[in-house]
């Protein structure tokens, strides 16, 4: 017997990606938003955070270093309702909820 589970913040991506981004100044955008899953949670919609510089993203959750331009990892995830932070932004929202997301 199948069972879909509900996904909403599994994983470690709010923590690894936020713990990265806050400790580097290289980066332009922390980015939280909607995924559609792949492998083991096909097809289900997730939230997800992951980094930006430019047009590239930098996803380090779950054991990866994922380095690939935006416009593909969004079409692949099919990534949805995103909002950005700066590390001003992302630190403020950190502190003031008392964890690494999401916010929204």
């Amino acid at each position: 017997m199948s069972h879909k589970r509900k996904m909403t913040d599994d994983g470690d991506c709010f923590i690894k990606n936020g713990q990265v981004f806050i400790d580097s100044d290289i980066y332009d955008f922390l980015c939280h938003g909607t995924a559609i899953g792949r492998g083991e949670i096909k097809g289900i919609k997730h939230k997800h955070c992951w980094i930006e510089k430019g047009d590239v993203v930098f996803d380090f959750s779950n054991g990866n270093e994922i380095i690939i331009r935006k416009e593909a990892y969004y079409g692949i995830g099919k990534i949805t309702k995103v909002k950005r932070y700066t590390k001003e932004e992302a630190i403020k929202k950190m502190l003031n909820s008392k964890h690494w997301g999401s916010w929204e």
